[in-house]
């Protein structure tokens, strides 16, 4: 089929169009492409700063396990050292209660000594 001029005019016309198209085309797949090589970046980073993070969340989990641990072992010094300070000053106490019972009978010794001597004497 042969074409006249003003065919191949607008022949000439379409190629150029379509080549306009698919250059523009060619420039968003470009621009797309570029974008979302972006946005992978960001996700690479934001994903190592998630994992460092962890990271950190983990060690700090860890810390308070070990400050747990040492907080009961605290607790049961602390514990023991109540027992042995009250049993303490509960035998404290009965040593006192039982220095004033026995100076309450010295006292009465004394006093039925003292009324026996007298006694004695005036007799």
């Amino acid at each position: 089929e042969t074409l006249d001029y003003d065919d191949d005019g607008d022949l000439k016309e379409r190629v150029q169009k379509t080549k306009e198209v698919s250059r523009k085309a060619t420039q968003a797949l470009g621009r797309s492409l570029a974008t979302s090589e972006k946005m992978n970046e960001v996700a690479r980073a934001t994903m190592d700063e998630l994992h460092a993070q962890g990271e950190v969340v983990s060690k700090i989990q860890n810390e308070i396990a070990d400050l747990d641990a040492e907080t009961k072992v605290a607790q049961k010094h602390l514990r023991e050292m109540n027992r042995h300070w009250l049993l303490r000053c509960f035998c404290m106490g009965a040593s006192y209660e039982e220095d004033a019972v026995s100076e309450k009978a010295r006292r009465r010794t004394e006093a039925t000594a003292t009324a026996a001597a007298a006694g004695g004497v005036a007799a």
